[in-house]
């Protein structure tokens, strides 16, 4: 079948309801093989293919790998990869070839042959002549023919003459006479006579016939047969082995931004700027800078992971992609790439501090196990961000820097100075820790109401029991002598990675103080945060998956 009509008529947007993609209709029906595609999406999905206008490919795979991918992911053995690259035409000698080194005609084949590989009973086209010479063209025209007459039903958008005439059934759309909805002014066969309702080649029994109504309570008993509702798809940690191994090949690929970049050359930055900057007794600094640096470079790995690729991700999440697979594929890469560019960064800042004969963070180990978590959860929210700016990468871009200034404005360093120990610049920048004498850093467990003699406030055990006996004036002069934190930016801080990055690099490298030795220090401070920092990754994780999620119910209303 083929979609004819002037051009803004709503060819595509027809193509697209056909294909059941989100937004694409605000009412009606759409049934293939008497089933309702909104009842049973993903039966639908695995029997459909959609070649796009747009670009649905990760164009640095080669086309044998792009298109052994695509029929993996959807479950298909994948094993006719060079049958079909041969079937449409691409030449031999560019099967091993990038796809953005393609032509525009060669990678519409490509696309094409992705598509074929789950051998779909339905298949749908938009402009697949478009960038094609006439002779390829007709060839084209020919292989779907074929595809046709072994039981796929095929529906193209085209503007030749020659192609439509190939067609079973012409449906001609065109805008209404005040230029506004696209309307079907007529449907019928390339010889002019009228069409059969169903969407099926006469000389086929076995193709899939659909229909469209604007009813959307009605039901298309009279189909002229109902398939068993099979699906293919491909087991959640099938699917998330196969995208990894997708990934590994881009890196492979695209070495030098992927690798290069953040392995090296921004580690080395980071630590020649670092290692030359901070003074030699500024450690509280030095482990400070360290995480907030570990943020950025996590984030900068999957910042725009997501945003660059989402006409992808759009495509395969319509017809077979998990969410959840991509995403964990996604952070399981970006996170080992993490893990390398934490453990170069380390050791080159050690290595320039001893150069300049400065005092480097001390043990390596327990600074790698300390700054891992953060640039995790950098990754993470490098990952939520991209998925929030959908396409735009400006956007993206937008966010970052204020995520990063939201890291450095709300911490410790800045609100309450540097230079102190652990125990007193957290003890006091907490919400709820002791309120009863600024030498006393134990976390508050008991809220103490107001009284006649005494205010409101947060004490721990051991001090709300000794409270009992001060006389008030001399509770309210001991809170005057203390150094309050803004209690806006102490409720925010507990939203920054830069809290949690702080108090594990500190509480693990930093000598012990009083009245915390190192092993209470480790036990209390460093387990905490690091505890806090991997739910928070886990956390930032699935916040993606739901916004993807969400993104695309919205799409669909």
């Amino acid at each position: 079948m083929a979609i004819t009509g002037s051009s803004g008529a709503g060819k595509s947007t027809l193509l697209k309801a056909i294909a059941g993609l989100p937004g694409s209709r605000d009412s009606g029906l759409v049934t293939v093989d008497g089933q309702n595609i909104d009842e049973f999406a993903d039966w639908f999905r695995s029997v459909l293919g959609y070649v796009s206008q747009n670009e649905f490919l990760p164009d640095r795979l080669s086309a044998r790998q792009a298109v052994y991918f695509s029929g993996r992911l959807r479950g298909e053995a994948a094993d006719n990869v060079d049958a079909i690259l041969l079937q449409m035409g691409l030449p031999r000698d560019r099967w091993d070839a990038s796809i953005r080194k393609l032509s525009g005609g060669q990678a519409l084949r490509v696309r094409t042959a992705a598509e074929l590989i789950s051998s779909p009973r339905l298949l749908l086209l938009d402009e697949p002549g478009s960038g094609l010479d006439l002779q390829r063209e007709q060839h084209l025209m020919k292989l779907l023919r074929m595809l046709s007459w072994r039981g796929c039903t095929i529906v193209i958008v085209s503007h030749n003459p020659e192609a439509v005439a190939i067609c079973d059934r012409v449906l001609q759309v065109e805008r209404d006479q005040n230029g506004g909805q696209g309307t079907i002014v007529s449907d019928r066969a390339p010889d002019g006579t009228p069409a059969c309702r169903s969407v099926v080649a006469p000389t086929c029994a076995a193709s899939s016939a659909f229909y469209l109504t604007d009813d959307e309570t009605s039901s298309a008993n009279d189909a002229d047969r109902v398939v068993g509702l099979s699906v293919k798809s491909t087991a959640f940690l099938m699917q998330c082995w196969l995208l990894i191994q997708r990934e590994l090949l881009l890196t492979r690929q695209d070495w030098k931004r992927r690798l290069l970049v953040p392995l090296l050359i921004m580690p080395v930055a980071f630590a020649l700027a670092l290692g030359t900057a901070v003074r030699p007794t500024a450690d509280d600094l030095l482990a400070f800078f360290s995480v907030l640096s570990c943020i950025w470079m996590g984030g900068s790995l999957s910042l725009m992971q997501i945003v660059g690729e989402r006409s992808v991700y759009d495509h395969e999440r319509h017809l077979f992609l998990r969410t959840s697979s991509y995403v964990l594929a996604k952070a399981a890469m970006l996170q080992m790439l993490a893990t390398v560019q934490v453990s170069v960064f380390v050791i080159l800042l050690n290595v320039v501090r001893g150069l300049l004969g400065f005092d480097g963070l001390p043990s390596l180990g327990w600074t790698t196990l300390s700054l891992l978590p953060v640039a995790w959860t950098g990754v993470g929210l490098g990952l939520l961000l991209s998925a929030l700016a959908r396409h735009s990468k400006e956007l993206a871009g937008f966010l970052w820097p204020l995520v990063m200034i939201a890291q450095i404005v709300f911490s410790v360093p800045v609100c309450i100075g540097s230079g102190k120990s652990l125990t007193t610049a957290y003890g006091e920048f907490h919400m709820h820790h002791c309120h009863w004498f600024p030498e006393c850093s134990r976390r508050a467990t008991r809220w103490v109401p107001s009284t006649d003699d005494r205010p409101a406030r947060w004490l721990c055990s051991s001090c709300s029991i000794t409270s009992a006996s001060i006389p008030r004036d001399q509770l309210e002069a001991t809170y005057e002598d203390r150094n309050r934190p803004n209690r806006i930016a102490c409720a925010t801080s507990y939203l920054t990675v830069s809290r949690y990055g702080d108090i594990a690099v500190r509480s693990a490298t930093l000598a012990s103080e009083p009245p915390l030795n190192r092993a209470a220090s480790l036990g209390r401070w460093w387990t905490e945060a690091i505890v806090t920092l991997l739910v928070a990754s886990a956390g930032l994780l699935a916040a993606t998956g739901a916004v993807l999620t969400v993104q695309l119910n919205l799409r669909g209303r």
